[in-house]
């Protein structure tokens, strides 16, 4: 009998163990979509952006060989921005809809292909072990195209299928948000070269007083606090500019006026409940 209850505490002590293995794999799997979640969105910097993209292919996935490509603004074809592993200018282009890569961008599917027994790189012809589509919503931003994987590793784990759902859907608002941002700026830029000090007169301040921000993953531009007295040089100080003030006066007048007409003709009150006199 003591030796059957040895048998069977050893027995739960062994599956105790293994589940323990299991919860601490979960943890740590939690972790890593954290982290790579995390970092996707902790920066609106294009080129920020893409680099943490490629962290994470390397040292979450796994990836040796591979490059991120992102669609043009006709989102007909496919450009690589960056690359590992090889060359950029090795990695080809791919059309939309076309190949390995250009339908799993037009179907939003992530296509695993076999295993590559060896190292090849993207020589023409060979296909990928994985695409990962970029998407928001149905409109294609780009894709993770990987043809090698560390020698150490053999094939993809349910972990690295998770983050290739994690990379498809945030990697791609990642870089929207990005590229709205770098536009925002651009646009930014050009409105202030385009006023400029002669716009405003001389001795006035020069910065415009705009500046982008972000409301409910919307970015945009904004007025910034008592930032239009500094910019056309007014506030407690200066007051408005005479074209401000001109229109301000001609307002002014039209509401007295409007006002004087009320008091030399009043309109009847019509409003429910309104004792008569």
């Amino acid at each position: 009998d003591i030796l059957e209850q040895l048998r069977h505490v050893e027995s739960e002590s062994q599956l105790f163990a293994e589940r323990y293995r299991e919860v601490e794999e979960e943890n740590s799997h939690l972790a890593a979509l954290y982290v790579a979640t995390y970092q996707l969105h902790s920066t609106l910097d294009p080129a920020e952006v893409v680099r943490v993209i490629v962290e994470i292919v390397i040292n979450l996935i796994g990836g040796e060989v591979f490059a991120v490509y992102v669609a043009e603004d006709d989102a007909r074809v496919l450009e690589p921005v960056a690359a590992e592993g090889a060359p950029l200018a090795e990695f080809p282009r791919h059309r939309m809809g076309d190949g390995f890569v250009g339908g799993s961008v037009a179907s939003g599917r992530v296509e695993v292909g076999p295993a590559a027994k060896d190292a090849g790189g993207p020589v023409p012809g060979r296909q990928p072990v994985v695409s990962i589509p970029l998407r928001v919503d149905e409109h294609p931003v780009g894709a993770i195209v990987i043809y090698d994987l560390l020698r150490q590793k053999d094939g993809f784990s349910p972990l690295d299928h998770e983050l290739f759902s994690l990379l498809a859907g945030h990697a791609a608002t990642a870089i929207c948000a990005a590229r709205l941002h770098a536009q925002g700026q651009a646009q930014l830029a050009d409105m202030a070269r385009a006023l400029g000090p002669e716009g405003f007169g001389a001795g006035h301040c020069r910065q415009l007083p705009f500046k982008v921000e972000t409301r409910h993953g919307v970015i945009g531009l904004g007025l910034q606090p008592g930032g239009l007295d500094r910019a056309i040089g007014g506030g407690a100080q200066g007051g408005h500019p005479p074209p401000v003030q001109q229109v301000c006066h001609q307002r002014g007048d039209e509401h007295r006026l409007a006002r004087a007409r009320q008091a030399r003709h009043p309109q009847p009150d019509h409003r429910v409940g309104k004792a008569k006199p």
